[in-house]
């Protein structure tokens, strides 16, 4: 690869994932409501990214090869911060007892007559 598609191609990510992602993030903090429980910024990071893929694959609009290169590489930066987000609210948003349950010990000082004192009581099946 020379320098020049490197230049591109970084600068394809940074201009599209970095940059759009950091106006689409203002964007949800002045819109904070939300659809189908994704912010509006994400949406707009998925639909918008594959977008962007699809017409810079297919060579919808821009005709240079360059352009559709930088299409495809920041479409793709734009839907993987999409799918990001999206993940992360999905992973957020499980059920307590979906996660890896750690131990919950009692400490206990009493006992009963005949019994060793116990020096902690398993509780986590409570």
């Amino acid at each position: 690869m020379d320098k020049k598609t490197a230049m591109y191609t970084v600068g394809s990510q940074l201009a599209f994932g970095t940059g759009v992602g950091f106006a689409l993030n203002r964007v949800n903090e002045k819109y904070p409501q939300t659809y189908g429980g994704q912010s509006v910024g994400t949406l707009v990071n998925v639909v918008g990214g594959l977008g962007l893929v699809v017409m810079g694959a297919m060579g919808i609009g821009l005709k240079n090869s360059t352009y559709q290169m930088m299409e495809v590489i920041g479409g793709g930066a734009m839907l993987q911060n999409g799918a990001l987000a999206m993940l992360e609210k999905m992973y957020a948003g499980r059920a307590v007892s979906a996660r890896p349950a750690a131990k919950a010990y009692l400490p206990v000082n009493a006992r009963g007559p005949g019994q060793i004192a116990p020096r902690i009581v398993d509780i986590s099946s409570y």
